[in-house]
């Protein structure tokens, strides 16, 4: 299979399936993911990220 072909399969599949991934959840599995305010923990980093779910933004100086 063509690189190119595997690509447009790997988006179809990826496309197609993400909505079924995100059905509705009942109130105890969707417990973990309620929305937090982003808030500074040290420097220039930051909390992003749900209750139960850790995402953290590293700012920096660097302008693409």
């Amino acid at each position: 299979m063509s690189r190119s072909l595997f690509r447009i399969c790997l988006f179809l599949c990826l496309t197609l399936l993400g909505p079924a991934s995100h059905a509705a959840l009942d109130a105890e599995d969707s417990s973990w993911n309620q929305p937090v305010t982003a808030f500074r923990m040290i420097g220039n980093i930051y909390y992003v990220g749900a209750s139960d779910v850790t995402s953290y933004l590293i700012v920096t100086p660097k302008i693409r």
